[in-house]
């Protein structure tokens, strides 16, 4: 059963219960990510979701730590483009402990001076871990590339100067101004009473008011279809291949899902079998696809040997044009549906899962779509809806490419863009 209230200051706090767990997930959502923040700021919103946990007024970081872990539980947090989520998964029992722990976090957080000067070694560390993992740090590299100056482009981390430069005024008021009751969603799923949860939420969980409805949003991104090359000396050429698609609440998006499935979505995809099955020419092979308020990015990953770069982009672009032709069979589609409705049922059988569901239908839609909506959803999509996206979205002139590895510039000319 799911159940929504909205408080007077705005915050709104959506649960559905799963009465035969015995376990319950809760997360409070800020609608603050890397896309909210300028140049000079870039990193505030992850350097936040990690001061958070290094002590409140009443607890120390190994409080913290150890509150919920010392209950057989979970407490962690991540930062996207547009969003950021403290969660804690614990036996239900114990959930007006996490829900207590987590409005602490995020009302008295302390960001003393000398946590602040410690944290900016971990995230100096993070970042280089990131940039020297070149399967992650592609992806950054995309974005830059797809999206150059817009803050969609940003490294959701930041850069090394900034962190290096970041003072605690300026991080204390990013927090005030966007940490705000109308930015923030509370969701939880599981083994739960709504109304004792609102009643602890209203209580506990002290943001500022604001007026205002949503955040000041910067211009809609624009894709310049990059072909570049980041030379490195590694093993491996590292590759994106991608398109702009839909934002989150466009009909397409269901359409897509099946697409994505077909094109890379496990062993049984089209590229994983083209590309690793019967050209051998990678271990790692998928396509994703990233949702936003305002545009979204269908993508293919692989890592191959340098030499194989052009080929292997190419046998992509073949399958992708395949598809487009209408070169799906019956069986093919049928199957991937029935794929992506084993996904999404096995998925929901998590309570952390459902939550996340709940919070991001809440932020990107304003409403609670069921599971029987978005069956019927995926239900009603044809072939012929599947061909007609892949027309419409995966052309060759607007496909963003990036390469980083042992290559040059003129490996583009190889590639059948």
């Amino acid at each position: 059963m799911h159940k929504k209230t909205v408080l007077d200051n705005g915050l709104r706090i959506i649960t559905e219960t799963m009465p035969y767990l015995k376990s319950a997930t809760i997360g409070i959502w800020t609608d603050i990510g890397s896309r909210n923040e300028s140049r000079e700021n870039n990193g505030f919103s992850h350097f936040i979701e990690h001061m958070v946990f290094k002590g409140t007024r009443t607890r120390s970081a190994l409080d913290i730590a150890t509150a919920l872990e010392s209950l057989g539980g979970s407490l962690n947090a991540f930062t996207g483009r547009e969003n950021t989520c403290y969660y804690a998964r614990v036996l239900d029992a114990h959930l007006p402990i996490a829900a207590e722990i987590l409005s602490d976090l995020l009302s008295n957080s302390t960001f003393h001076q000398q946590h602040l000067r410690l944290e900016k070694k971990v995230v100096l560390e993070e970042i280089k871990d990131s940039l020297d993992t070149p399967s992650d740090h592609v992806h950054d590299l995309f974005a830059r590339a797809t999206w150059r100056e817009h803050p969609l482009g940003f490294s959701i981390l930041g850069s090394l100067t900034n962190i290096r430069s970041i003072k605690r005024n300026d991080l204390l008021s990013f927090y005030r101004k966007n940490y705000v009751t109308t930015n923030t969603v509370v969701a939880a799923a599981g083994k739960i009473k709504h109304s004792k949860l609102v009643r602890q939420i209203e209580n506990q969980l002290k943001l500022n008011a604001s007026r205002r409805k949503k955040p000041i949003r910067l211009h809609p991104p624009v894709n310049h279809s990059p072909r570049r090359v980041y030379s490195r000396d590694i093993k491996q050429s590292h590759i994106v291949l991608g398109w702009e698609i839909v934002p989150y609440n466009h009909d397409d998006r269901y359409p897509l899902l099946i697409l994505n499935n077909i094109m890379g979505g496990g062993m049984s995809s089209r590229m994983f079998q083209v590309i690793r099955e019967n050209a051998g020419l990678a271990y790692s092979v998928f396509s994703f696809q990233d949702y936003y308020k305002d545009t979204g990015i269908l993508g293919i990953y692989l890592g191959c040997d340098p030499a194989s770069t052009a080929n292997a982009v190419n046998l992509c672009l073949e399958e992708v044009e395949k598809i487009k032709s209408g070169d799906i069979s019956d069986a093919e589609f049928s199957s991937t549906k029935l794929q992506l409705f084993g996904n999404l049922m096995l998925g929901l059988e998590s309570s952390t899962n459902r939550m996340n569901r709940l919070a991001r239908n809440e932020i990107y839609l304003g409403r609670y779509i069921s599971i029987n909506e978005t069956i019927k959803n995926i239900e009603r999509v044809k072939k012929n809806d599947l061909i007609r996206v892949a027309r419409m979205y995966l052309n060759r002139e607007s496909a963003s490419l990036v390469i980083l590895g042992p290559a040059y510039k003129s490996i583009i000319k190889k590639i059948n863009l």
